[in-house]
């Protein structure tokens, strides 16, 4: 009898099968399903690996790995396995779960739009000019032309999507050029070089930023009295026989680039806009360890960036050598990431010229 029940003991336990056996089964099962649920796929990726542990009897349960454009999801999974058949249940993550509903269902108004880029402006300077919203496969886009206030002849236009309250694009050039280009988009509303002067003398209405143009309404210009012609004014002829004095020649010392024009150039040359992007190391030479070999870098300098979108410089403190200057830019590198970039820029004056001699990143996000 007792020969007879540990038998049986060991017949039990050598019918249990492994955790790596019903770990490797029920992991090549759910990657079977998973292939083709293209809605896991979407939201979670592809399934990775899976862990579990032996409760009770037939009972398991551990966690399902899956992995998607380098980002990796946990969801907790239930199994019951016996030698003839199992079953398995998952339990999605549930703040992916929760925050792509809410992605899903709640859309971005125009309104919400135009109020996030009130706020923007006036933390960066600028000034919204027109507003305008339109469609691209199916979606709705929501375009923003602003003015730098520090640099009239500078300006952007910015795009935010009806999906998410952030910057999907923005590209700033000189303000003719953003004239034209936003003056092309089909059913815009129009800018003329009056809307830009009477913005540049008048406040932007941030309680009204339901109006269909966030710029203070233009009356036209004063109307000039007309001269007459016929008049001149009297004159008596000089009589006076005394010459000249010879006054003392002026020296008119050549003006120099501001701070932040300096910083404008410095960024323009990445691109090799205006100055190349060797006469541009000149502007950085004094910051330590800031030789050529190590500004045109592809890994750890400035050598992969293609392009440069700046859309705000400003002067926060200059005296008669010292400057700093905070500058946002989007920086495109196709080698690393793309970044959208606060920085502080500290700058000495040189002679007559302004070096960069120090950069502080204030904020750094992937674009």
């Amino acid at each position: 009898m007792k020969y007879l029940s540990l038998f049986i003991v060991f017949f039990l336990f050598s019918c249990t099968p492994s955790i790596k056996t019903v770990e490797s089964e029920v992991l090549a099962d759910i990657k079977k399903d998973m292939k083709s649920n293209d809605k896991f796929k979407k939201n979670y990726g592809m399934v990775t690996d899976i862990t579990l542990k032996h409760l009770k009897d037939d009972k398991y349960e551990g966690t399902l790995y899956s992995k998607q454009d380098g980002k990796k999801y946990s969801h907790d999974v239930s199994v019951t396995y016996t030698t003839s058949k199992f079953e398995w249940k998952i339990k999605f993550d549930k703040e992916l779960k929760k925050n792509t509903v809410k992605n899903n269902n709640t859309k971005v108004t125009f309104l919400e739009a135009k109020k996030f880029m009130i706020n923007r402006c006036s933390n960066i300077n600028q000034k919204l000019i027109k507003s305008h919203q339109s469609k691209f496969n199916n979606t709705s886009l929501y375009m923003f032309f602003t003015t730098s206030t520090e640099h009239p002849n500078q300006s952007c236009v910015t795009s935010i999507s009806e999906n998410k309250l952030e910057i999907l694009a923005s590209d700033c050039k000189n303000t003719s050029v953003k004239i034209s280009q936003w003056n092309q988009i089909p059913d815009s509303p129009k800018i003329n070089s009056y809307d830009l002067t009477n913005a540049n003398n008048n406040s932007i209405d941030y309680n009204n930023p339901s109006s269909n143009d966030a710029v203070a309404s233009i009356n036209p210009p004063p109307v000039q009295p007309k001269q007459n012609n016929n008049y001149r004014p009297s004159t008596s002829p000089d009589y006076s026989s005394s010459k000249p004095k010879n006054s003392p020649k002026k020296t008119i010392k050549p003006s120099r680039p501001s701070p932040q024009k300096r910083v404008e150039d410095w960024l323009n040359s990445l691109q090799n806009k205006g100055m190349t992007f060797r006469q541009g190391h000149d502007i950085v030479k004094y910051i330590p360890r800031s030789n050529y070999s190590n500004y045109s870098s592809y890994k750890n300098g400035f050598g992969s960036i293609s392009s440069v979108d700046i859309l705000s410089t400003t002067l926060k403190d200059e005296n008669s050598s010292k400057a700093v200057v905070v500058v946002e830019y989007n920086a495109y590198d196709p080698q690393n990431s793309n970044l959208n970039l606060i920085q502080r820029m500290d700058l000495q004056l040189k002679g007559n010229r302004w070096y960069i001699v120090e950069i502080k990143v204030v904020k750094a996000i992937k674009i």
